[in-house]
């Protein structure tokens, strides 16, 4: 992919506001029950959808910079060690941080941790039954981390192939997984990787065939398709994101979202929201993964603090903006840094390994 697409990094900007938005407004749940008040709207289930633009967005991404490597030497190894070192050291660090916070002061947990091996599964980004019954890790939001590397080992084994057949092979399991999920009997690892929003990785790979072949629209019907899209997706009734309706009705107009960002002329980026719209996408993992550690304390100090005398929607605003800017900072002191220094680590060993001499054995 040459070069960045601005229109991308805002958009990751913007679900990850959404993301946040909707996490803050679920807090307020637990507050107006303590204070009296009626608690924010449940809204979730169609920010939700903000979850589907960033499957798409991965689909989209990692096989456009991926997409003449495939067949090639260790282009598999490269791209999974790549995934790791971007994705694994801040979720350990938070996972570990929610273990010894969970500890201290099990009040902050909403499902007590239990069991060593969903910890365990949790660091290995495998899916497990918590103690309420449902498939998440020790860092609850963590799940799409799960169905997110699920996709990395596949399409990391599909590097191997000529693209055509890798691509295929990895859409057809994919769409296979989902399939499987709904038999009967599926065992319970199938039934979460094969949710209807696994199927988003595909629609990413079409918009990243469609994008390399030169496919591209005018602003003017970005607008419309992104305004019909927006629109589709809050008059939606769908309310279970692993049910092939939501598919239907919500992640697809999602993908709507991603396919004109894409294709559609991109936004410059020579005013100051502009490139803070690129900076928040930069951090949107950060983000993503820290606002529980901001939201939760913030929802403790407020009640205690300001009470039932402010609306709980300027909770949520200052919350989701105080979330924002947490993450912001996390990527800029902590995650920049880190992966940089990783991926020179990466990178000095992949060279070494490259200049490694091929040992022949001697004929007999």
């Amino acid at each position: 992919m040459s070069g960045r697409l601005s229109n991308i990094q805002i958009l990751r900007a913007l679900a990850a506001l959404f993301v946040v938005l909707s996490h803050a407004a679920h807090e307020t749940f637990g507050m107006a029950e303590k204070l009296g008040l009626p608690p924010i709207m449940e809204v979730s289930n169609r920010w939700t959808a903000a979850v589907d633009v960033f499957f798409v967005m991965s689909g989209f991404i990692l096989l456009s910079t991926s997409y003449d490597a495939f067949a090639q030497p260790g282009a598999s190894l490269k791209f999974f060690m790549r995934r790791l070192v971007r994705a694994v050291p801040l979720y350990w660090l938070l996972t570990t941080l929610v273990l010894v916070g969970g500890f201290i002061a099990p009040r902050l947990l909403n499902v007590p941790i239990t069991e060593p091996l969903h910890v365990l599964a949790s660091y290995f980004f495998f899916p497990f039954e918590r103690a309420n019954g449902e498939m998440r890790p020790v860092l609850a939001l963590g799940w799409t981390m799960n169905i997110e590397f699920f996709f990395y080992a596949l399409l990391a084994l599909c590097l191997a192939l000529p693209r055509k057949w890798g691509v295929g092979l990895a859409s057809a399991v994919l769409a296979g997984m989902v399939a499987a999920a709904h038999l009967p009997g599926a065992p319970a690892s199938v039934s979460f990787w094969g949710g209807a929003m696994t199927l988003d990785f595909i629609v990413g790979f079409a918009i990243a065939i469609a994008f390399k072949a030169g496919v591209r629209v005018s602003a003017d019907f970005a607008l419309v398709v992104c305004a019909a899209s927006v629109a589709a997706i809050f008059a939606s009734s769908s309310a279970d994101s692993f049910k092939l309706d939501w598919f239907v009705t919500i992640s697809l107009p999602a993908a709507a979202l991603v396919a004109m960002a894409v294709l559609a002329p991109q936004i410059p980026t020579n005013t100051r929201i502009a490139r803070l719209g690129v900076l928040l996408g930069d951090a949107c993992y950060s983000t993503y993964l820290l606002q529980p550690f901001i939201l939760r304390p913030a929802a403790f100090a407020w009640t205690a603090l300001v009470g039932a005398g402010v609306s709980l929607w300027v909770f949520v605003a200052a919350a989701g903006l105080a979330a924002m800017a947490g993450g912001l900072v996390c990527f800029l002191v902590f995650e920049t840094p880190l992966t940089a220094a990783l991926n020179r680590r990466l990178r000095a060993w992949e060279s070494r390994r490259e200049a490694r001499p091929l040992r022949l054995q001697p004929a007999e």
